[in-house]
């Protein structure tokens, strides 16, 4: 004796398939440049309220990627400057890096160095915006 008839089963079970079934988008895969300025966004912006990201390492960062930058083809480097300019809006204190007044350091920016900190963002200024242009 049958409770169902095959038709409606059918039809229930393919429902159910289709709710159960992840769906399934068709788009252009990612590129390299969009997976790094999402990373970057991510590890840039903190989800605490109050948390913020270090000057220091910003500066450090954002002129790591000035530097890098510039052998890059154009659209990924407007995407840097993009990304460089949300940092400076996110810390005043990055704006420092855009005068070209005296400073009282000496000018020299150690990129070789591990620490941010110990690399001396802040002694210098981003320069690299000049070869930018």
């Amino acid at each position: 004796m049958l409770l169902y008839s095959p038709s409606a089963y059918y039809r229930r079970s393919t429902t159910l398939r289709r709710l159960n079934s992840p769906r399934i988008r068709i788009s252009k895969p990612e590129s390299i440049a969009d997976m790094l300025f999402r990373a970057l966004n991510i590890v840039f912006s903190p989800r605490e309220s109050g948390g913020t990201v270090v000057p220091w390492r910003s500066a450090a960062f954002a002129k790591r990627l000035l530097i890098a930058s510039i052998n890059w083809p154009p659209n990924i480097t407007l995407r840097a400057l993009e990304f460089i300019e949300a940092l400076v809006a996110k810390d005043p204190k990055l704006e420092a890096l855009l005068s070209t007044e005296d400073r009282s350091a000496d000018g020299v920016y150690l990129p070789q160095i591990d620490d941010p900190q110990l690399s001396r963002p802040f002694g210098t200024s981003f320069f690299e915006l000049l070869l930018l242009q």
